[in-house]
């Protein structure tokens, strides 16, 4: 077990997206009171500081990043209370939800958080940068400028008061700081549902041509993380 009170959390990113999204939820857990590092999941070497991690990744093609992965089959998380988000979805909200949670949960990773048991994994919206290459530039012209970008930064912070609260932190686990989990528990599953965004008409990070994954966006179909 851990033997201090610290958090981590820790990031799988490509062109640093995901890792603002993580700097986020930091930001929000220290100032409910917490102490916590923030590191690139390639970086992390051992928990044996931390009580907590929350780790999360871009996803591209429904799978994680590499080292997010490796970080997320650490033995020493079955000891630690975990939280998951992953980072996708740019574009209109179009698409089934259950197509829309197969490409931002990849199913690896839905097995691995069974495992452990981990408190929530949540799906937030990701960021098109056209200046990371062909294909994402392909793609924005297919998605209007104002939803290139679909990072909610309200909803990643009440997520980060909510894991807070569940510490004993910021309102402590129950009264308002249960209410704050249950609100960002519903805000996280809304944008889940809001999810791939048109999955099916847009070009996968991989430059694969063919099938659902030579077809979606943002970090989901290789847009830039």
């Amino acid at each position: 077990m851990a033997d201090s009170g610290r958090v981590l959390v820790a990031y799988g990113t490509k062109h640093g997206a995901t890792a603002e999204i993580a700097e986020a939820i930091a930001r929000t857990l220290r100032q409910s009171g917490l102490q916590v590092d923030v590191e690139r999941a390639r970086r992390v070497h051992s928990l044996v500081a931390y009580r907590a991690v929350v780790l999360g990744s871009a996803v591209y093609a429904a799978r994680w990043r590499r080292d997010a992965r490796r970080l997320l089959a650490n033995a020493e998380l079955r000891d630690r209370d975990v939280w998951l988000f992953s980072s996708g979805p740019v574009g209109q909200d179009e698409g089934d939800p259950k197509q829309a949670e197969r490409w931002t949960k990849p199913q690896r990773v839905q097995r691995r958080a069974a495992e452990l048991g981990v408190h929530e994994h949540v799906v937030f919206g990701g960021r098109l940068d056209e200046s990371s290459g062909f294909i994402a530039r392909k793609m924005a012209q297919k998605i209007p400028p104002q939803l290139r970008d679909r990072r909610d930064w309200e909803q990643i912070e009440a997520w980060a008061r909510s894991i807070a609260a569940a510490l004993g932190a910021g309102g402590g686990p129950s009264g308002d700081g249960g209410q704050a989990a249950g609100d960002a528990g519903t805000r996280a599953g809304d944008a889940e549902l809001r999810g791939v965004g048109d999955a099916q008409s847009r070009a996968s990070d991989g430059g694969q041509a063919s099938g659902d994954v030579g077809t979606r966006a943002g970090d989901v179909s290789g847009g830039p993380r």
